[in-house]
């Protein structure tokens, strides 16, 4: 074993000692990946969610710019639709998308 695998040893032991302490981070950190990667395959034309640049110049007074647990439930809500969605379960209304509301529970018919 040369010395770089040797002073490798204590940093991995150190990083984990240090990063993901339990199974409750690890499910916070793939369900925040989740959502990123779902993000980034929304279109603005066809999504209820979208990114936009230069949020200053770009966003009119009274939109909504949901930010840190409010964009995270509502993004969760979008995914929930979308899987019902997708298993030709019908959604009925948009409850999950008003403000402060957390996600709804959602039943097939």
């Amino acid at each position: 074993m040369d010395n770089h695998e040797e002073e490798k040893k204590p940093a991995v032991a150190q990083s984990r000692a240090e990063g993901v302490n339990s199974n409750e981070e690890l499910a916070a950190m793939k369900r925040d990946a989740d959502r990123y990667r779902w993000l980034r395959k929304q279109h603005w034309n066809e999504s209820g969610m979208g990114v936009v640049a230069h949020p200053k110049s770009a966003v009119k007074l009274g939109y909504d710019c949901p930010s840190l647990d409010r964009l995270d439930a509502q993004i969760d809500a979008i995914m929930q639709i979308d899987a019902m969605k997708a298993a030709n379960v019908k959604v009925r209304g948009c409850a999950l998308l008003r403000r402060n509301l957390p996600p709804i529970k959602l039943t097939p018919d």
